[in-house]
């Protein structure tokens, strides 16, 4: 082998060992610096672990940088607090009424907004975490401004004062035999939900320095109007009883539920209930004490006399051919009406309703006059076709009281004492008379069966000894 190829031999293997031992540092250099950026890339990413990332907005204040206490406080001086001392001007029709919104109950939900800008991106990849902290892009995150309910409507109230218009319906009015209709008057309100809905979208942007909002109204349609009204032409029932035997107490009672009844319309399948528009017959509503029905015995109470008003009315409408969907006879027959034809009240327990079956409205018109109640029932003449109706009862069979006897300790021995009055019940049928418009007979007919309980007679025997 000469001299050069070794020399070419050995060179080479020199080279080689040259190359390997520099590529083998290039590899730990580049390990190395990769080690570092790798440290330095955790290390930045986990110093952002408790902060917002750079370029996130919450309703366009930057919070980038911030732990949530941070921007939780910057957000609140630069929104929430400057929201709370603003002035809220509200205009209706040129008047001004000023509320501060601190009265409105502020509420948000900016606490879900932080916990969304704390979150974003932290579930990214670590490159386009690198990307978001080198390159970031404006991201807005929202919350939601609104108002208080309850302290809403309590701001409102004086303001509603001002504005509120009670609708007044259409009615008739009596001058000497005839009548005229007075018109309804629709009422207006402020549209609450409307108003809060307009207030928020004004806080929304808390860029604005004053806020004024035009309030919002609704029209509250009279329930009766006088096109409602104007198909009522003519009486089609009435009836009258006496109550001239009657105390001051029992008369007053009288007058007093036939005022609250008298002017009633009733509007077509509407319901009637004698309760609801007479109400509680009680002494803090001022009526008088006057005897009355109570579990079959005439005792004082306050409200008595009413049920002759219920009967009273009850026998009107049957003469305008309406049934009465409630109605309950008194404990025994009373003397202003034949049996079977009363009406008996006692509020919360019985009552007298029945249902405007006509296309037309019905008008009450009650009058008390000369120890007499009357009432007459208004409507269009059509809707009897010309006929009108009367009631009368026939006793059927009268059922005897019973006598009771029981011992009483306290009662001497040998003495006796009658604790109840006894009465006799009665079965009674109840037949109309339909006329048609010349006064003939159309039809006599029976429509219900009465029966009134026998109270019996209670003796209470003495068994005390001497």
């Amino acid at each position: 082998m000469n001299s050069s190829y070794l020399n070419f031999i050995m060179n080479s293997a020199y080279l080689n060992f040259i190359w390997r031992k520099r590529r083998i540092i290039i590899l730990g250099v580049i390990i190395f610096i990769i080690g570092i950026c790798s440290v330095f890339i955790s290390y930045t990413i986990h110093s952002w672990e408790n902060l917002i990332y750079p370029g996130v907005h919450i309703k366009s204040i930057s919070v980038g940088g911030m732990n949530k206490k941070k921007a939780l406080e910057v957000i609140n001086l630069s929104y929430i607090d400057r929201i709370q001392d603003k002035e809220i001007s509200l205009n209706y029709d040129n008047l001004y009424h000023y509320l501060k919104l601190n009265k409105l109950g502020i509420k948000t939900n900016v606490e879900e907004a932080l916990e969304k800008a704390m979150n974003y991106g932290k579930n990214f990849s670590i490159i386009n975490k690198i990307i978001v902290l080198i390159m970031p892009q404006k991201i807005n995150i929202d919350f939601e401004v609104t108002i208080d309910d309850t302290a809403f409507s309590i701001a409102l109230d004086d303001i509603s004062k001002g504005i509120y218009k009670e609708p007044r319906n259409a009615s008739l009015n009596f001058d000497s035999g005839n009548f005229s209709i007075v018109p309804h008057e629709n009422g207006i309100s402020i549209n609450r939900n409307e108003l809060k809905k307009r207030i928020e979208s004004c806080i929304y942007d808390f860029k604005k320095e004053n806020i004024s909002v035009k309030i919002p109204t609704v029209v509250i349609n009279a329930k009766i109007t006088e096109d409602m009204l104007k198909g009522i032409n003519g009486t089609i029932s009435s009836f009258t009883t006496n109550f001239a035997s009657s105390e001051e107490g029992r008369s007053k009672n009288i007058a007093k539920g036939v005022e609250a009844i008298d002017g009633t319309i009733i509007l077509p399948g509407e319901v009637f209930s004698f309760n609801n528009i007479v109400g509680d017959t009680s002494k803090e509503r001022g009526f008088f004490p006057a005897p009355e029905i109570l579990y079959g015995k005439l005792e004082q109470g306050y409200g008595g006399g009413i049920c002759q008003v219920s009967t009273t009315l009850y026998n009107a409408i049957l003469r305008a051919n309406i049934t009465p969907l409630k109605r309950q006879h008194h404990s025994f027959p009373v003397n202003y009406v034949q049996e079977g034809l009363d009406a008996a009240i006692a509020y919360g327990l019985k009552d007298l309703e029945f249902k405007n079956i006509y296309d037309y409205p019905i008008y009450i018109r009650g009058v008390v006059q000369n120890k007499n109640i009357k009432f007459s029932l208004y409507s269009n003449n059509s809707v009897l076709d010309g006929k009108t109706y009367e009631y009368y009862s026939i006793k059927r069979e009268i059922i005897p009281a019973n006598v009771v006897y029981y011992s009483d300790p306290n009662l001497l021995d040998g003495f006796f004492e009658i604790r109840v009055k006894p009465r006799n019940g009665l079965k009674c049928d109840i037949y109309r008379i339909t006329y048609d418009k010349y006064g003939n007979i159309l039809e006599e007919k029976l429509i219900y069966k009465d029966t009134y309980s026998p109270i019996d007679e209670v003796i209470a025997i003495g068994s005390k000894k001497r």
